[in-house]
């Protein structure tokens, strides 16, 4: 799916897919930042031809005026919940550092081993590390891989 400026955008159908979502009492106050994420959700399903700019304008209008969770809810009922650009980007960037930041550790405290028993024999020894940053490393690169983000689309 494309937005506006043309830029994929993953659809999240499922309660489960949105991590962000709990459950909320219809009678439970909002803010403005609930407001505001209720318009951002408005404007990507605009962007990919869900809503013409009337009807945005409506519930936007209907979002801004909306004083509990169940009248927020009811503005973007029959509309997808869409993971914007930004969050997805997010999300990717979060998955790359829960990978990468075990593996620089451990590669880190085994070079201090390999270093610090180098020095003790006087000499450097044969670089074992070499074994585990390899068989470790390459699936975590083609993981790391696997997660770039898509090229968009230009128009």
């Amino acid at each position: 799916m494309f937005c506006g400026n043309h830029s994929p955008i993953r659809t999240l159908d499922r309660p489960a897919d949105r991590p962000d979502r709990r459950p909320v009492d219809p009678s439970t106050r909002v803010t403005d930042v609930d407001r505001q994420t209720t318009i951002d959700q408005l404007r990507l399903n605009t962007g990919v031809g869900r809503l013409d700019i009337d009807e945005f304008a409506a519930r936007t209008e209907r979002a801004l005026e909306a004083q509990t969770a169940g009248e927020l809810a009811e503005v973007t009922t029959d509309l997808p919940f869409m993971e914007s650009p930004a969050d997805r980007d997010r999300r990717v960037r979060d998955a790359r550092r829960e990978q990468l930041v075990p593996y620089l550790s451990v590669m880190a405290l085994l070079l201090g081993i390999w270093l610090f028993t180098s020095l003790a024999a006087g000499s450097f020894l044969f670089f074992w590390p070499i074994f585990p940053m390899l068989g470790w490393g390459i699936p975590t690169f083609f993981a790391l891989r696997s997660q770039e983000p898509r090229p968009t689309a230009t128009a």
